[in-house]
């Protein structure tokens, strides 16, 4: 249950991947209500990169599993949307955001058929949810500083890179 709850506050799932990407200027991508809740985060490189170098700094933070992304964009990249887990449904928003590249999991097929000047990039639903658990970690030890916490060494994701 708290997984879904982290997924809505801008500093949960979606915070987490970022700050990993350092964006300023954030924006929750598609509120729920007026209480500044929903999934998602949109927000602004600290510099203007081509793709060649977004997508390392993607691997590096993301790990090195193969990423899916639709066309390359060409020019600068300044604006980029997130969602951890699955977050196909909101590329709409993403678009609407200006957003020159939405980055989640689970894209299907068809979503990578993409409008100029917009691409997406999936990183793989466990790879963009990870580092969750830090958060969950500092949490809990904050609430009971006596209290052993340790994150498993042992990887759930069920996909298997080759």
């Amino acid at each position: 249950s708290v997984h879904t709850n982290l997924d809505k506050v801008p500093n949960g799932v979606s915070g987490i991947m970022a700050d990993k990407l350092s964006l300023i200027e954030r924006e929750i991508l598609g509120t729920q209500d007026e209480n500044s809740v929903g999934l998602g985060i949109v927000g602004n490189l600290p510099a203007k990169m081509h793709f060649t170098e977004l997508i390392e700094l993607v691997k590096k933070h993301f790990g090195r599993a193969p990423i899916k992304t639709s066309k390359p964009l060409e020019g600068a990249i300044g604006r980029v949307a997130l969602c951890g887990g699955s977050g196909s449904s909101l590329i709409p928003d993403a678009m609407k955001s200006g957003a020159e590249v939405f980055i989640t999991g689970d894209i299907s097929y068809h979503h990578f058929f993409t409008e100029e000047g917009f691409m997406v990039m999936d990183i793989g639903h466990y790879e963009s949810e990870v580092g969750v658990l830090e958060l969950l970690r500092e949490i809990i030890l904050k609430k009971m500083a006596n209290f052993a916490v340790r994150i498993s060494k042992k990887s759930n994701n069920p996909i298997h890179y080759h």
